[in-house]
């Protein structure tokens, strides 16, 4: 019992020393603002948009782009006649967090 204790108060000792001496913006809990710009979201949310429901959406263009002191939201045009809907994503402006990803019917 008193050897696993050791090693496991060796390996802590270990981590804390190895992440004592990693950079500031490798440490985990560090928070960066990366005040994400609108470009920037475009081209987050068409990455995103074209990984959950296929390249067809990017047909949706142009985009419809508004945004707050959070985040930006872009949603798609709906082109055609009748019945269906159009992507939206919500993505932070601080952390460039995807906070909502829809499309309507």
């Amino acid at each position: 019992m008193w050897k696993r204790t050791a090693a496991l108060v060796g390996c802590l000792a270990i981590a804390a020393a190895t992440t004592a001496n990693l950079p500031a913006a490798a440490k985990p809990d560090r928070k960066v603002d990366l005040e994400l710009d609108e470009k920037s979201a475009v081209q987050i949310a068409e990455i995103i948009l074209a990984k959950v429901y296929g390249q067809k959406v990017l047909q949706e263009k142009p985009w419809q782009i508004s945004s707050d002191k959070t985040a930006f939201t872009i949603e798609g045009t709906f082109h055609g006649q009748g019945f269906g809907g159009v992507a939206r994503i919500r993505i932070s402006r601080a952390t460039a967090e995807v906070l909502e990803v829809i499309h309507g019917k």
